[in-house]
């Protein structure tokens, strides 16, 4: 019985061990897979207009050609769509 428990032990050791040098090896994760940033458990979203962050719930949502784009206030969504329709 004894046997087996030291097996179990050094498998066990093994085990953490690989594990270990499997995590100092791996590559770090892309940036694009950050967790949004927060603020007391409130997610914040980016202003596409001024790229300011703000509270998630205190965005403001419109679709701008198509695409779903969220703004911090009604001036940066007036801003966007002078922006967009500007003659070249």
């Amino acid at each position: 019985m004894g046997g087996l428990v030291r097996l179990l032990i050094i498998a066990g050791a093994v085990y953490l061990i690989s594990r270990g040098v499997r995590r100092l090896f791996r590559p770090p994760a892309p940036a694009g897979r950050q967790d949004p940033p927060t603020t007391g458990g409130t997610p914040l979203v980016q202003c596409a207009q001024c790229e300011q962050f703000i509270p998630e719930p205190e965005a403001i949502r419109a679709l701008v050609g198509g695409k779903a784009r969220t703004f911090c206030s009604p001036e940066c969504r007036a801003g966007d769509r002078q922006r967009r329709h500007k003659p070249d």
